[in-house]
């Protein structure tokens, strides 16, 4: 299961470059790179980090840690972001609001991939217990 999840994770880091490079490249002269590499990074480790901590929640007993789980990852994504937007516009002052666009799209593709793979987590907990 494991490997499977880092099979996809590194598949959805290279559809988020993709996307970025994509993005960047029709931004033209408003292209920010950097703020979209820090999403990435801070995105799959988070990832990795849920993945793990679902997959402990799962052979726990208690049947809401699953749901605290999500509900928490969800709220720090959010608090993460507004600080990692915040910090980088701090230190770069970008001169206009497309910076976001390439983060934005990390953010979005990001959270397709794990709630994609939370779901298939939780179907298969439900699975060994029916």
């Amino acid at each position: 299961m494991a490997s499977k999840f880092v099979k996809e994770l590194v598949l959805v880091v290279v559809i988020c470059l993709v996307a970025v490079y994509i993005t960047n490249y029709f931004l033209g002269v408003h292209a920010e790179w950097k703020l979209a590499f820090i999403g990435i990074l801070l995105f799959a480790s988070l990832s990795i980090i849920i993945n793990i901590f679902a997959h402990l929640s799962l052979k726990s007993p208690n049947k809401y840690g699953f749901i605290r789980l999500i509900m928490g990852n969800v709220m720090f994504k959010i608090i993460a972001c507004f600080g990692v937007v915040g910090v980088y516009y701090k230190l770069y002052k970008p001169t206009d609001k497309y910076f976001l666009l390439p983060f934005l799209l990390v953010y979005l593709i990001f959270t397709i991939f794990e709630t994609y793979f939370l779901l298939k987590q939780s179907d298969r907990k439900k699975g060994k217990s029916a």
